[in-house]
């Protein structure tokens, strides 16, 4: 019985890793770009990306490169760069705001403001 309990709590473990594993992959596999600037400030940052993963339609976010400053974020969405610029633009973030100067085909830049 103590067996059963301890494969059937590593198999959850095992296969929640697995999935975090291809969330990431297929995030990278998507091809659409987020640059953000004015990632000084972590919590903003942190702030940010935990709201655009709560938006409808994102599936996964990996962080691809982060530089003084500025990160480079690989989103798998369900749409294209344009709905996801204008779901960004509806949330509101605690403490900054977005500024968002660029949208092309895949490809969105950012900057974060402190309010």
């Amino acid at each position: 019985d103590a067996l059963l309990k301890a494969g059937t709590l590593g198999g959850r473990d095992l296969a929640g890793q697995i999935m975090d594993f291809w969330k990431r992959e297929s995030a990278a596999a998507a091809g659409m770009t987020v640059v953000v600037g004015g990632t000084g400030d972590l919590a903003a940052f942190v702030a940010f990306r935990r709201a655009v993963s709560d938006i409808q339609g994102v599936n996964a976010i990996l962080v691809r490169e982060i530089r003084p400053d500025e990160a480079t974020l690989g989103v798998n969405f369900d749409g294209d760069s344009q709905m996801l610029a204008e779901a960004m633009m509806l949330e509101n973030y605690a403490g900054f705001g977005i500024n968002i100067y660029e949208v092309t085909d895949g490809r969105i830049m950012l900057e974060l403001v402190p309010e």
